[in-house]
């Protein structure tokens, strides 16, 4: 009781310094003064806030987003033929819109036999769980809920009994510095049974087209009701009628947003406006694609006369729709929750401080007596702004699987492509064509269409996409997630790369081309591939090998299995190259090295008699061998290798442990090429 009297008392004692004050009045805890009274304040809030598991639970939409049947998907302009449809197509659309996926080779070769249409249904959607995508080889799947895959509610999962290896991690904080939503993200795409294409829409839309920063005033609690209300409503969509408008406009009223642009302060009094047009202008920029300069983009020059298509001219676009946009956007009411944030709810769009009357935007009047009303209205019009239809679709391709977009300068010949413009054609013909705008119906179409399956689409794999990748597709069971094993937020944070906090802010997190010219990435690549990290079987207590996994239960064949079968399943399982386009002599040399004998190719050619590689002069020199040299001098040593067997009946426990560390040795060998850091489209 009497803790509770001091703490009491330090509060009242504090509670008209600059913190709470500030707080209250702009949102914002920055103080200019009374530092030591800000120091004894925050004492003063942790002490009362512990201990605690805070936070929020939303319950997850189990819906895919889009209408299930597959005729809606049979009949489009570009749309790929039957005929054409295989194992690699599949293992393409696993790559861009599934993190890799995680499926077994059954469900693939089903995949394969159904078709694209019934297909592209299995495969891309918003459930929560897909039990054949990222299956678990061995020890079972996650048991949820369906309504339990929120990522709100995942994160008390992780927590509380869930494959997770440190509560901590995953406790919901009011703070705004601390990672819960991050490493709940990053466990719920390397969790098996769960759906990662749920997670890899998302991820996209939270933190690239509708971009929050935890780095800025956005808590926990608000990154969880943002990302999963982002989730819900495309996941509800079909169901509810929702066009892409609608989700749109249900952000842009959120707190999260008005939190992150303070757009929270905008009111009117006495008819004067007082406030920010940050977001405004974001409304238009970001969320719609909207800049005012024309779909040929002759508002550039021109400023005053309306670009083709366009209801007004730049200068008009800047001067009356952005600033009559900021006082539609006012008086939104978002309540103070506790010292260091707000809530992730509004508890008002009030009428009191509306700026009222009719508000030119788009040179046409917008109504409504709150800002609600007026922003769903508006949303309505924007979706069908010219720039509109030509950006939205482009910037949903730009962030999931191509970025390759731009005629003027192509990333395959650095010169002007017909091909592009075509392509780019396309895709805005596949958005146009659906009267209702539906997010995942334009994905489902997209992804078997010849605008996804050409030679000139080409995706740079950022930090998050290659990291989460690589864990879809080697995690074995879930239980290596439990033990972290792998700690797959570490490998993200080697690279500078926090989920929830984007690089550009609002504007987005890393792009794959910046991770292309990123020093840290190639790096923290070479850096996993000689630490063995993500191949690794088990760690050391000090005492011992605590081994975890087992990757037997993965392979096509548990005992027996040849060599140069496990490299051809793990190359084709890794970066989804079935067709083997990838996979030359060299490549093949040494994975069959590193499978066979545990050693690298130039050790291994020593033969099996050097017994240190002191004594093999291509080890000692790191002299590399040469494509030539595998398929003549060393030929007969490689195709001996690649014949023989791993794991054989009747091995001892001690090799096959040898094997699965050889197995490791070659998944980082793999993880390290080239072509895990960046994918070109097939026709």
């Amino acid at each position: 009781m009497k803790k509770f009297i001091f703490i009491f008392l330090i509060i009242l004692l504090f509670l008209e310094n600059c913190i709470f004050r500030n707080l209250a009045e702009c949102g914002s805890t920055n103080c200019e003064d009374k530092t030591k009274n800000r120091f004894l304040s925050a004492v003063a809030y942790r002490l009362i806030s512990r201990p605690g598991r805070g936070g929020l639970v939303i319950d997850a939409v189990n819906l895919s987003g889009a209408d299930d049947n597959s005729v809606t998907y049979d009949s489009f302009t570009g749309r790929i033929v039957n005929t054409s449809w295989n194992e690699q197509k599949v293992r393409d659309v696993l790559q861009e819109f599934a993190y890799g996926g995680g499926a077994t080779q059954t469900d693939i070769d089903a995949w394969v036999m159904m078709g694209p249409s019934r297909a592209i249904v299995e495969i891309i959607g918003m459930w929560t769980v897909n039990p054949k995508l990222a299956v678990a080889s061995s020890g079972g799947n996650l048991s949820i809920n369906p309504s339990g895959g929120s990522l709100s509610h995942l994160s008390h999962n992780f927590a509380t009994g869930g494959p997770a290896n440190d509560r901590g991690r995953f406790d919901q904080k009011i703070e705004s510095w601390v990672d819960s939503p991050a490493n709940t993200f990053v466990q719920s795409v390397a969790t098996r049974g769960l759906n990662p294409v749920r997670q890899k829409i998302a991820f996209m839309e939270s933190n690239y087209h509708m971009a929050l920063n935890q780095d800025k005033d956005i808590t926990d609690v608000q990154m969880f009701r943002h990302y999963d209300t982002i989730a819900n409503d495309i996941a509800r969509a079909n169901r509810d009628s929702l066009g892409y408008e609608d989700i749109l406009a249900n952000i842009s009223l959120s707190a999260p947003v008005a939190t992150q642009y303070n757009h929270k302060k905008n009111v009117c009094e006495n008819g004067v406006f007082k406030g920010n047009e940050d977001f405004a202008r974001e409304y238009h920029q970001l969320f719609f694609g909207i800049l005012g300069v024309g779909v040929d983009r002759s508002g550039i020059n021109n400023k005053e006369t309306a670009p083709a298509g366009n209801p007004e001219s730049f200068n008009d676009h800047e001067a009356i729709t952005i600033p009559n946009t900021a006082k539609a956007l006012s008086d939104i009411n978002v309540p103070v929750a506790g010292q260091f944030g707000f809530s992730d709810l509004v508890s008002s769009f009030s009428t009191g401080k509306h700026c009222t009357g009719n508000l030119l935007i788009y040179a046409a009047n917008n109504t409504g007596n709150t800002s609600e009303q007026r922003i769903k209205t508006l949303s309505k019009t924007s979706i069908n702004h010219p720039e509109s239809r030509n950006s939205l679709p482009l910037i949903f391709v730009a962030g999931l699987a191509d970025e390759n977009l731009d005629a003027d300068r192509s990333l395959l010949t650095g010169n002007p492509d017909s091909t592009i413009t075509a392509k780019v054609a396309g895709i805005r013909s596949i958005w146009a064509g659906m009267q209702r705008k539906n997010l995942v119906e334009f994905l489902r179409k997209y992804a078997i269409s010849e605008y996804f399956h050409n030679t000139n689409r080409i995706k740079f794999q950022h930090s998050v996409e290659r990291t989460l990748s690589n864990a879809n597709t080697t995690i074995v069971t879930n239980q290596e997630l439990f033990n972290g094993l792998v700690r797959y937020d570490w490998e993200l944070y080697s690279e500078n790369i926090r989920p929830f906090r984007p690089v550009h802010d609002v504007f987005g997190g890393q792009t794959g081309l910046e991770a292309s010219n990123t020093d840290d990435v190639f790096r923290n690549v070479h850096n996993t591939m000689v630490s063995g990290e993500y191949g690794k079987i088990g760690f050391w207590t000090g005492s011992r090998v605590e081994r975890l996994k087992d990757y037997r239960t993965m392979l096509p064949r548990g005992e027996n299995i040849t060599v140069d079968e496990v490299a051809r399943f793990l190359w084709k399982r890794l970066l989804g190259d079935s067709s083997y386009t990838y996979y030359g002599s060299l490549e093949r040399a040494h994975l069959v090295a590193l499978l066979q004998s545990g050693r690298d190719l130039p050790y291994f050619t020593c033969g099996s008699t050097v017994t240190s590689v002191t004594n093999c002069p291509a080890a000692v020199n790191y002299t590399p061998i040469t494509e030539s040299q595998v398929t003549t001098t060393f030929a007969t040593l490689i195709n001996s290798a690649g014949a023989s067997n791993l794991f054989p009946t009747g091995a001892a426990q001690t090799t096959i442990d040898q094997h699965n560390e050889n197995i490791g040795s070659a998944v980082d060998f793999i993880l390290a090429t080239p072509f895990n850091l960046v994918h070109i489209g097939r026709n």
